[in-house]
């Protein structure tokens, strides 16, 4: 993360001329998605948040939750469409697939007064990265009360006993209404399993059932997430990985482009023994 920096001056998402269609009113949280209030151009201006930190230049991660971490974001942007529309009662409210966010280590506010909580990994449908985000005098973290939701998915990726996975981080998120929320321990420093899976219910994020080396199915966004053998930027270890529903994995773009350049020498092969058999039945397979 980067060094506490904190704003001089009140950024721009605190002009009411700038505020944007998607802040969310009181009614909007979390936002409905056909509720036309939330996209309201008249909204009134955002809360100052100029006091907050939101980044921190020091280093705080170690190399293989770094890894696991671009690992599990760049798959989804390399090979995620994003999740289903939304059907009810047979009735689909959103077209196509749809837009969403996958950030690695950035603060997650759920409101202006309280500290942040800094996910490993955090997933959210329905969101698009806009110029307060993303521009020079932009917060560039996740603001519940902007994006008018908080994420679909957290991870946490265990580094030490000290991080409060299993107890504090868990209730903040259940307070922040996260929906799913999962814990990764691959040296098992929590106890004795590796994956750890919770699921919104009520107030609280209630354990699900995962059986060791299985994988467990995030809903609201159509994937699958578990433990994965294999080799990552020359490092052979257990990784953290999203499945499609089919079982699928989702690869990144390195993994797309061998798995293409593999496929291209199957072809390439066996279009040459085809020829070879067509020279020895006399036939010129040029000529064809």
């Amino acid at each position: 993360m980067a060094r506490m920096t904190v704003h001089s001056s009140p950024p721009l998402r605190n002009d009411p001329a700038a505020a944007r269609p998607r802040h969310p009113q009181l009614a909007c949280y979390p936002r409905p998605v056909t509720d036309p209030v939330c996209h309201d151009p008249d909204l009134p201006p955002l809360p100052d948040t100029s006091h907050l930190i939101t980044e921190n230049d020091d280093p705080v991660d170690n190399i293989p939750s770094e890894k696991n971490q671009r690992l599990l974001v760049g798959s989804l942007y390399a090979s995620w469409e994003g999740a289903p529309p939304i059907e009810i009662d047979g009735e689909v409210l959103t077209e196509g697939r749809r837009s969403f966010l996958a950030t690695a280590n950035v603060g997650l506010f759920d409101r202006p007064i309280n500290d942040p909580l800094v996910p490993d990994v955090l997933v959210s449908n329905d969101v698009a990265l806009g110029p307060h985000e993303w521009g020079p005098q932009g917060t560039r973290s996740y603001f519940v009360w902007e994006q008018g939701k908080p994420p679909e998915l957290v991870i946490e990726l265990v580094s030490n006993k000290k991080g409060g996975e299993l107890a504090v981080k868990r209730l903040r998120y259940a307070q922040m209404r996260v929906a799913h929320y999962v814990v990764f321990d691959p040296a098992k420093r929590l106890g004795d399993r590796s994956l750890r899976a919770f699921k919104l219910a009520g107030d609280r994020l209630e354990p699900v059932a995962v059986a060791e080396g299985a994988l467990v199915e995030i809903e609201s966004l159509g994937l699958k997430l578990g433990p994965w053998e294999g080799t990552f930027e020359q490092q052979t270890g257990t990784w953290l990985r999203f499945w499609d529903l089919d079982g699928e994995l989702l690869l990144t773009g390195d993994e797309k482009a061998e798995a293409e350049r593999h496929k291209a020498e199957a072809e390439r092969q066996k279009a040459d023994l085809l020829a070879a058999k067509l020279r020895e039945l006399g036939v010129d397979p040029d000529a064809l």
